[in-house]
């Protein structure tokens, strides 16, 4: 069983009203939201307060019974709250750089309707990533080089020691079969 539908399952279970259920998402998501917060000058009372607000907009969300989520539940909710703390932190006036995970600098959203799209193409950028490493690891090194270190098809084939025609086919059938696993074909 997957784990995207593993957790549609679980928020199914929580639409039914199963409190287990949101214990088990609680213990599963809290961490990381937590962890993101206190990173960045934020309190053990300030994360709960916003996990608390994200498990709020979780729960209005699953009111509409055609909502799905393409991605974990974790990640989802971990973008929600780490999408209200920037808010917070911007409504408080502290306008200090705030690191993510990887030890990027984020940027701040001033709008509801900016922050939903952000929520949803993050969610769909980890569906991606949760689709990806699904690939054969061949492809996922093509995709790789391609994509996030922007190499030239030359290029790829000489850092593999393959022929051109051989890095073009094969990135086209792996763009293929990542956009099939995606149900974009």
């Amino acid at each position: 069983m997957n784990q995207v539908f593993q957790h549609n399952v679980l928020l199914d279970r929580i639409r039914q009203g199963d409190n287990q259920a949101v214990k088990e998402l609680h213990k599963m998501a809290f961490i990381y939201c937590t962890t993101f917060i206190i990173k960045n000058q934020g309190t053990q009372e300030d994360a709960k307060e916003v996990f608390q607000e994200s498990m709020i907009i979780l729960l209005q969300k699953l009111e509409d019974s055609n909502f799905k989520i393409n991605c974990n539940v974790r990640s989802f909710l971990y973008s929600i709250c780490r999408n209200l703390w920037l808010s917070e932190r911007r409504k408080r006036g502290k306008m200090t750089p705030i690191i993510d995970e990887e030890g990027k600098e984020i940027v701040m959203i001033d709008d509801t309707r900016e922050l939903e799209e952000k929520i949803e193409q993050e969610n769909k950028l980890v569906n991606i990533f949760d689709k990806l490493k699904e690939a054969s690891e061949e492809c996922q090194k093509i995709i790789e080089l391609t994509f996030f270190k922007k190499l030239s098809t030359q290029e790829i084939a000489s850092s593999m020691d393959y022929s051109l025609s051989f890095v073009k086919n094969k990135r086209s059938r792996c763009i293929k079969g990542l956009r099939k696993k995606l149900g974009l074909i």
